[in-house]
């Protein structure tokens, strides 16, 4: 899991424009908002942290999805074939193309 980071640092863009290895360097500490006129922009992020969000979202939608076959199993046990049923379409379909 992702660990929790205190509200972001906000840079504006022409600051980053002038103190651009400073605010790089920062990005160990957490994302930090670009702002113009004061209005949030992006975030700049770390990209190992980047990474590890990606990393972490594949796996909370295989998760979504395999609970939603799970239930979806439930609700309609018949739509549910067995390993060696699904193995013989497969090799039916596969000698047929």
């Amino acid at each position: 899991m992702i660990a929790a980071y205190p509200i972001a640092k906000t840079v504006g863009v022409s600051d980053l424009r002038t103190r651009q290895r400073e605010i790089l360097s920062q990005l160990a500490e957490g994302p930090i908002v670009l702002s113009q006129h004061n209005q949030p922009m992006a975030v700049l992020v770390d990209v190992e942290l980047w990474n590890r969000l990606l990393e972490e979202l594949a796996d909370l939608r295989e998760a979504w999805i395999a609970t939603e076959r799970l239930a979806e199993a439930r609700r309609e046990p018949a739509s549910v074939q067995n390993l060696e049923e699904v193995e013989a379409e497969l090799a039916t379909q596969s000698r047929a193309g």
